[in-house]
């Protein structure tokens, strides 16, 4: 049986519209989402969205991590996750995530609840800015699925 992966934030999340929410909420900004739609060098991107410097960008998303707050992102609509029903008849399917060990067995629970019984597995790679990262989702993705 062939085999899927997928990503949670922004596929099957609302992971930037509450990151969002958050930031506008405790930095008086006024972001929306297409200030996500522009082109941006990866390393600082959410630094360029939300106007400040690197150390500044870090700061505010690794208080946005230490809170949990993405574990309380709103689930895909109903109609996706018909399809991954769908799918599931016909394809192995596997999440790839880059979230932190504090934040496995949180995103375990909130697929549990939102999305039961439709991945066969759910594989984490330590976050982005981690210098000793072992995996990356590319060379996890090329175990799971040969070809990649």
């Amino acid at each position: 049986m062939k085999t899927i992966a997928v990503d949670i934030d922004d596929v099957l999340s609302s992971h930037s519209t509450v990151f969002l929410r958050y930031h506008n909420e405790n930095y008086g900004t006024n972001l929306t989402i297409k200030d996500f739609q522009v082109p941006g060098e990866y390393k600082n991107y959410y630094g360029q969205v939300m106007g400040v410097g690197e150390e500044e960008g870090q700061r505010r998303f690794q208080k946005f991590l230490d809170k949990k707050v993405s574990l309380k992102q709103m689930v895909i609509p109903k109609a996706t996750v018909k399809i991954l029903e769908d799918l599931k008849r016909r394809f192995r399917l596997e999440i790839i995530t880059a979230r932190g060990e504090d934040y496995q067995k949180g995103t375990e629970a909130w697929l549990e609840k939102h999305i039961p019984n439709i991945f066969d597995g759910v594989h984490f790679v330590e976050l982005w800015d981690r210098e000793d990262r072992k995996a990356t989702k590319a060379l996890i993705a090329r175990r799971l699925v040969p070809g990649t």
